[in-house]
């Protein structure tokens, strides 16, 4: 009995590990004032000081399933008041809506998110 529960368990954990992933791709779109100011609402909503969020580089991709993604660099103020430095920044949202946020602040995950969308290759996401 035991070792069918054991069995059945890593069975259930590979079938959920397989799960199919899908391609987005993205093209590049202008950045509207609207995108601009969603965009930058969204990546400064974790920082310790939110209005001292600075920002460079944004640029704006409209994925396939009508998205927009952002990408760029931002640099934020610490507890002690010093800017901690300029990291990688993507932020995905849909325009318009109630920003619901899906921020990769994890330096790789940003910058191979933005490669792969600046190469015009799509990123993967799960289905």
């Amino acid at each position: 009995m035991r070792k069918t529960l054991i069995i059945s368990t890593f069975v259930s954990t590979v079938i959920a590990g397989c799960a199919s992933t899908t391609q987005l791709s993205g093209t590049p779109v202008a950045m509207a004032p609207d995108i601009d100011r969603q965009a930058r609402a969204l990546a400064s909503y974790d920082l310790f000081d939110p209005g001292s969020a600075q920002f460079r580089n944004l640029s704006a991709y409209k994925l396939s399933n009508g998205e927009i993604a952002v990408c760029g660099e931002q640099n934020g103020r610490n507890r002690l008041g010093g800017f901690v430095g300029f990291q990688p920044l993507y932020v995905r949202f849909t325009p318009g809506s109630n920003p619901t946020r899906r921020s990769l602040h994890r330096e790789f995950l940003a910058q191979s998110a933005c490669g792969a969308l600046g190469s015009g290759r799509g990123i993967p996401v799960a289905s």
